[in-house]
């Protein structure tokens, strides 16, 4: 027994030094805390070659659709992110094509943007944008998605509006509190729900009719600088002297943004408003190629005192 037991923590040690002295630039290794215990992760920055050698490369022919596989650009980061490109594939043809959708958003969504919110840095955007949430959920009777980037700045949110909108007898569900599944069970048989989520309710959520009237997008969704991932790829990046926040991290934020977009229209008979809180979307020069991966419709930027009647 003990025998075997020395032989355990051997390959222990054994898995322990590669993961901390072997250095591959495709890829980042990092640990995390959890509650029981230690967690080593090990991951590769670029999945193209990969899905190009032994997805793409094997199948005759394949056929890629969604609604986010632009970003305002083209097919052209969804193609070097999914190794569709001449170089990895050099024998297969890509054929491109857009088709314009079914629904009439210009006469079912109201995309509405306060210009007088402060910016997402400012330290007291979150007690602004909470009254502001509130105002939008009054006005949409409740059936409102409210989805954030952090699991923080929910709690913090939740906290801010809880009893104020159990006051008002509106339902506040928050993730975290029960799976995905029960949320949504709730929410979609609820007259007045509230539903604060984080980065899983920004795609794969499919809520039709009157059931959802307002998603609220707090912030733009850019990648948390913090996250092992895209700090080592923009490392990476900017040893091969490209630029990380152009090439990546504003194709994927645009990419998530028209995933949450497209939350609330989900069927020809559907209607409501888009409520983004974050100003850079008209302040900063990047925020045109948010708008313009949007398909159109009817457009609100002005101060709140107008802009609520107009919702």
């Amino acid at each position: 027994d003990l025998q075997g037991i020395c032989r355990q923590i051997e390959g222990i040690i054994l898995f322990l030094q590669g993961f901390l002295e072997e250095k591959e630039p495709e890829r980042v290794r990092w640990v995390e805390l959890e509650r029981e215990g230690v967690r080593l992760v090990d991951a590769h920055l670029d999945l193209a070659p990969f899905l190009a050698s032994y997805l793409f490369d094997k199948i005759p022919s394949t056929v890629l659709c969604s609604a986010t596989l632009t970003d305002g650009k083209g097919f052209v980061f969804a193609r070097k992110k999914l190794g569709l490109t001449d170089t990895l594939l050099p024998n297969k043809k890509v054929i491109e094509c857009t088709v314009d959708s079914p629904f009439r958003y210009q006469d079912q969504v109201l995309l509405a943007v306060p210009t007088d919110l402060p910016s997402p840095d400012h330290p007291e955007f979150l007690k602004i944008a909470s009254v502001a949430i509130e105002h939008a959920i009054q006005i949409s009777r409740g059936q409102v998605f409210v989805l954030f980037t952090s699991y923080s700045m929910l709690q913090k949110v939740g906290e801010r509006l809880g009893q104020i909108l159990a006051s008002q007898g509106f339902v506040l569900l928050q993730q975290g509190s029960r799976s995905r599944q029960h949320l949504l069970k709730e929410f979609i048989s609820g007259s007045k729900s509230v539903l604060l989520g984080t980065d899983s309710f920004w795609e794969g959520v499919d809520v039709v009719g009157d059931a959802l009237r307002c998603v609220i997008l707090v912030k733009l969704p850019f990648p948390s600088p913090s996250d092992p991932i895209a700090q080592a790829r923009a490392e990476q990046m900017k040893q091969r002297e490209q630029d990380p926040f152009m090439e990546d991290t504003l194709p994927r934020a645009i990419v998530k943004f028209k995933q949450g977009f497209g939350r609330l229209i989900r069927s020809r008979y559907d209607r409501g408003a888009i409520l983004c809180l974050d100003t850079r979307l008209l302040t900063k020069p990047y925020g045109k190629r948010f708008l313009s991966s949007l398909p159109p419709c009817q457009t609100v930027f002005m101060p709140q005192e107008e802009l609520f009647p107009r919702m």
